[in-house]
């Protein structure tokens, strides 16, 4: 899994919005107070629901490349878990070579040894093939390369004390600032909790990347890495190794063809992962997005054709490896009902009836519920004229933006599912401008109001 360290060259067009004035005070400031207070400031960029769009987009720049800690903490970090023959296990381990590095996990590449006693016992249960890495075959002839990330080793011991220190001032911000009472600021650290305690337990995330295979299992074209359950720990998630490049590198790419096919596919998969599985991804930055170039054989007349023409033939298609599975949503039953009619709403250019779903799901009523209706009607009445060319980007930062102006507070799910598809759109615009996401997404939600009504 290469190439996962996150850098600004690879932002895309549409999140590079960094205000190089308020790095060193909002940035600088959080990054300087830990990794829990580096990702409570990714996650507000999140709730775009109920913070300025300004603040959003200078923390939505936090940490594309965290600092790491030493190899002596995750060389103890190895011993204390597999014992202190855990190189027997790990018959080679790339720990000059550090993949990636995040404020609450860093990866390495490592090569197992398939005969080792526990690995067997993990094929056997799981079924898993036996990898050749064909450069070491004449060292390692029954090893598998794969993924090791390891949790920042600070990140258990500051959790509940800077919770604590957030809960705190909070409380006196309410106190002085009464007009924030709007924003359930407890609440939102109530809920930043939640997602960080599984976070920070990497059998979760070996968990979703399980789901998400499964859900994924009859596509081609999405792949996600195998978690190797039985070496997975709490601190420690073992998974597989998979060449790729980061999906921002197609973005001034020369084959149109090409990025069109990417656009398409990532955004079927958001919206699968939203209308179908309710199992949504909702960290799908580029620096988590690969892209393979692989050879899959192809079904078809023609491609039959030019078999039977030429033996050797096999249709190159590209697939996206998708990456950091930590941090998923799915929705209960009367959000999800509530999205989708929000969204039918907005495709058939129905503003106020939009606008009366989300304030039905909304946890503080608006003063002005009139006045938020007449804004939402006027935002879809001017972008969706015409509807094969909607700038999905800008109705949902309109939208957001309104949402703040009229005191309307969105459940944190939502708004996690909405700016999940957000990137993968803008995405997907920058790939192929000539994309049409009407198209794409209409055909999701009408299936989802017809299967679930």
């Amino acid at each position: 899994m290469m190439d996962k360290n996150k850098n600004k060259s690879n932002i895309p067009c549409t999140s590079m919005r960094i205000v190089s004035n308020r790095r060193t005070c909002q940035q600088s400031g959080i990054e300087f107070l830990g990794p829990i207070f580096i990702k409570f400031g990714q996650w507000i960029s999140t709730r775009r629901d109920i913070f300025p769009r300004d603040v959003c987009d200078t923390l939505s720049q936090l940490q594309w490349n965290a600092t790491s800690h030493s190899w002596q903490d995750t060389e103890h970090l190895l011993e204390s878990t597999y014992g202190p023959s855990w190189r027997d296990l790990f018959v080679r381990f790339d720990e000059e070579e550090l993949i990636g590095s995040g404020c609450c996990a860093q990866v390495y590449k490592a090569w197992i040894d398939l005969d080792a006693a526990d690995v067997l016992a993990a094929r056997e249960r799981y079924r898993l093939p036996r990898f050749i890495e064909s450069k070491l075959e004449s060292v390692f002839s029954s090893c598998t390369r794969n993924m090791f990330r390891d949790l920042n080793s600070i990140l258990s011991v500051c959790f509940r004390r800077d919770i604590t220190i957030m809960s705190g001032l909070c409380k006196c911000a309410l106190y002085f600032i009464p007009d924030l009472h709007w924003l359930s600021l407890t609440d939102c650290i109530d809920e930043f909790a939640r997602i960080m305690e599984n976070q920070i337990d990497m059998r979760f995330e070996a968990i979703n990347l399980a789901k998400f295979s499964a859900n994924f299992s009859r596509r081609n074209d999405i792949v996600f890495p195998y978690p190797y359950m039985h070496l997975t720990h709490q601190k420690i998630l073992v998974e597989s190794f998979h060449e790729g490049s980061p999906i921002s590198n197609y973005l001034e790419h020369d084959d149109t063809a090409l990025q069109r096919k990417l656009a398409k596919i990532g955004i079927a998969a958001i919206l699968k992962m939203i209308f179908k599985d309710n199992f949504i991804h909702c960290d799908l930055h580029p620096g988590n997005i690969l892209v393979e170039k692989t050879a899959v054989p192809k079904t078809g007349m023609l491609n039959t054709f030019r078999q039977v023409i030429t033996p050797d033939y096999v249709a190159d298609d590209p697939r996206l490896i998708i990456l950091d599975c930590g941090l998923v949503v799915s929705l209960d039953d009367r959000c999800r009902r509530n999205l989708r009619d929000v969204f039918y709403s907005v495709l058939m250019g129905n503003g106020e009836m939009a606008a009366q779903y989300i304030l039905e799901h909304s946890s503080h009523m608006t003063p002005d519920p009139d006045g938020f209706k007449r804004s939402m009607k006027e935002i879809v009445k001017s972008h969706l004229r015409n509807p094969f060319n909607v700038n999905v980007s800008t109705v949902v930062s309109e939208l957001f933006s309104t949402m703040v102006r009229h005191r309307v507070k969105h459940d944190g799910s939502f708004s996690s599912v909405i700016l999940s598809m957000l990137v993968i759109e803008g995405l997907g615009q920058c790939l192929d401008p000539n994309i049409d996401i009407f198209a794409e997404i209409l055909p999701f939600v009408v299936s989802s109001t017809v299967y679930n009504d």
